[in-house]
């Protein structure tokens, strides 16, 4: 009973910073000025003080990336190789076997592209991991997808050989197509990651308003398994 307390108590607390964080990132999508892509790509001030803004367009990219393992044309891949362990340990009720994934390796990757709602397009730059919906596009063993996973197919291997371990590989992107909401720090004519050590770029094919209200419901979603946590959770 004690340790179903104190796993409570580790919801109350996840719940609770889950929670703050989507506030925090709800104030963000509020607080940024809403702008056309001709305004964003030409009026270097259409930015509040800090240059934040977000925008919403088309995709276009002319040099779209393939996703190692899907072969997928995309503007961003997420793609992720693990390797299972399996762990025992000795209980009051013998010993007890689990399961777990353990990441291998991991590559993110992005490119530029731009978005035009039909007043001109503004350039996106992804320079590092951004803050997005990313669509699974490959789960399964490495090496064996549409896009030959040739770097995925050659880490499982060497890992295969080292451990004897089953593996997996996890693949999720944004397609080089359709609409997205972008918000970032507009410079040099391009919209890029906002400043700060915790500074994202925020992309979503949900619309500014379809982002807003999954924030608010995220947040509310935290903010409950808080208090579920902490009311149940200290007695």
């Amino acid at each position: 009973m004690q340790y179903f307390g104190f796993f409570l108590l580790v919801v109350f607390v996840g719940g609770l910073i889950f929670g703050l964080l989507q506030m925090m990132k709800g104030k963000k999508l509020l607080s940024a000025p809403f702008k056309k892509t001709g305004e964003a790509a030409s009026n270097p001030q259409a930015g509040d003080a800090t240059g934040t803004i977000s925008v919403e367009g088309q995709v276009a990219c002319q040099q779209p990336l393939r996703g190692p393992q899907s072969g997928q044309p995309c503007i961003y891949f997420h793609y992720k190789l693990e390797e299972e362990h399996t762990k025992s340990k000795l209980t009051e009720r013998g010993t007890e076997t689990t399961k777990e994934w353990r990441v291998v390796s991991e590559q993110k990757q992005g490119t530029a592209f731009t978005l035009d709602d039909g007043t001109g397009p503004v350039w996106v730059q992804i320079t590092d991991s951004v803050d997005a919906d990313l669509q699974q596009s490959f789960s399964g063993v490495p090496g064996t997808g549409a896009g030959g996973g040739v770097a995925g197919a050659a880490l499982g291997i060497v890992a295969a050989a080292m451990s004897g371990g089953r593996l997996r590989a996890t693949e999720r992107i944004i397609p080089h197509q359709g609409k997205l909401f972008a918000l970032g720090k507009l410079e040099a004519g391009r919209i890029g990651k906002t400043d700060g050590m915790m500074g994202k770029l925020i992309l979503s094919p949900k619309g500014r308003e379809g982002l807003l209200g999954a924030t608010k419901r995220n947040q509310i979603i935290g903010f409950v398994l808080a208090g579920v946590g902490l009311v149940a959770g200290v007695p």
